[in-house]
């Protein structure tokens, strides 16, 4: 007489089979999760950075923008501009609540008070984005825009 089904050897050998492929794929899996969340983070202080570049070319135009961007360009004097990204945010050169992929949770956007350095050495500009301890302090909760 054949009975239908599998035998608890075959079944074993498949929980087996199934548990080797998981401990294989998940930590894969995982570590594409944190390469894409880093990339994403990278591509975020990216535009940042031309955010302040755009700001830059309008604070150059127009001098009431910001008169410090202004006058170095017009002296050519070296000198380094500190801004905040709220102040790209007022300027309307950078969205609100730019998203930070490092962080979690209900603060997981960049603080207004993110700093960016402008840096003018008399020819050209370059721009660095700062945290003050760690990415991770420059999280913060879901801004309303302003009226």
């Amino acid at each position: 007489m054949k009975k239908d089904g599998f035998t608890l050897i075959e079944l074993l050998g498949v929980i087996v089979i199934l548990g080797l492929i998981a401990l294989v794929a998940i930590p894969v899996v995982l570590n594409q999760t944190k390469k894409s969340k880093e990339d994403l983070f990278k591509n975020q202080i990216e535009l940042i950075k031309a955010s302040t570049n755009t700001y830059v070319t309008d604070a150059i135009m127009h001098k009431e923008i910001n008169q410090n961007v202004y006058n170095a360009v017009k002296n050519k004097t070296n000198t380094t501009i500190t801004i905040t990204l709220n102040v790209l945010q007022i300027n309307g050169s950078v969205e609100y609540n730019i998203s930070n992929p490092l962080c979690d949770g209900d603060k997981k956007y960049f603080s207004p008070d993110l700093k960016i350095n402008i840096q003018y050495d008399g020819k050209e500009f370059k721009y660095d984005v700062i945290a003050e301890n760690d990415w991770r302090s420059s999280c913060t909760e879901k801004r309303s825009l302003p009226n």
